[in-house]
């Protein structure tokens, strides 16, 4: 007959280290090739009228964030037209900038358009902002432009051609 024989659980205890250790390297690599940066988040580089509308979103009640979410999406059904108009010209500029020969003119002229009417667009959005900012209690105002005041103090380190304000 055959003796049983004894296994050692070392093997067992030798693999969890290795999968842990490579693991922690792969982590660690991971890290690095991605440049060691923490990823801004999307809303970083939005317009400060996006932030704010998010602020209000996230600082009032359910059904006030759904009759925020309503008189937004009234605000950009409201300015349909407008919309396509702002998409157009941005087409149109994305067309200038490629096209040989190169006109600087005509980037400038299209730049200029879209401006125009990117300024509509958002003139509109302001004013549904206010409104909105408007059926905010005190409270809910102030932590709004305490955000916004700490994003500009956040911003500034990457701009520093600008001097601090007093």
């Amino acid at each position: 007959m055959s003796e049983p024989t004894q296994t050692s659980k070392m093997p067992l205890w030798l693999i969890g280290s290795v999968l842990i250790n490579v693991l922690l390297v792969g982590l660690i690599l991971g890290h690095l090739l991605a440049g060691g940066q923490k990823q801004m988040p999307s809303h970083a580089h939005a317009p400060p009228e996006a932030r704010i509308a998010e602020s209000i979103m996230r600082s009032t009640a359910p059904e006030d964030r759904r009759a925020a979410r309503r008189a937004f999406g009234e605000v950009l059904r409201a300015n349909r037209g407008v919309r396509e108009e702002r998409d157009a010209a941005r087409r149109e500029l994305a067309a200038l900038i490629v096209a040989e020969p190169y006109d600087q003119a005509a980037v400038e002229a299209a730049f200029a358009t879209f401006r125009g009417v990117d300024d509509d667009l958002r003139a509109a959005m302001h004013e549904a902002l206010a409104a909105q900012l408007g059926a905010l209690d005190a409270e809910q105002r102030k932590a709004i432009a305490d955000g916004v005041r700490s994003r500009e103090r956040g911003r500034r380190g990457f701009r520093r051609d600008r001097p601090a304000p007093d």
